[in-house]
């Protein structure tokens, strides 16, 4: 799990969160934390176990299954919705998160959904 870390860094997982939909760059996130770039990545990392990159991008992810599971939406459409270059590197990220394609995550959330209804 997250380590403690600066105090800013609370700050820095809301501002991900709440811009997921967004490009997220690591300067200007280093700007928000009033730190230089490097400091910030460096100890981004230590605190939080992982690139700022990574982060951002297991956030995008995550984001993507809460929709994927609330409406039934085209793969193609979640992956632009959430920075991906495309439905194939969408797809990779998502197996590399959760284990499995998001075709059968979906399946498997359905499945779920229709057994408690």
């Amino acid at each position: 799990m997250l380590k403690q870390g600066p105090r800013w860094i609370p700050a820095i997982y809301a501002y991900i969160d709440a811009h997921v939909h967004e490009p997220i760059k690591v300067s200007q996130l280093a700007v928000l934390a009033n730190v230089h770039p490097v400091y910030f990545a460096r100890t981004f990392k230590a605190s939080c176990g992982m690139s700022v990159l990574k982060y951002v991008r297991q956030r995008r992810v995550m984001a993507a299954a809460v929709v994927m599971e609330k409406k039934p939406v085209r793969l193609v459409d979640v992956a632009n919705q959430f920075g991906f270059a495309d439905q194939a590197h969408f797809s990779r990220v998502f197996r590399e998160e959760f284990g499995d394609t998001p075709s059968k995550f979906r399946a498997k959330a359905a499945g779920t959904a229709s057994m408690v209804a």
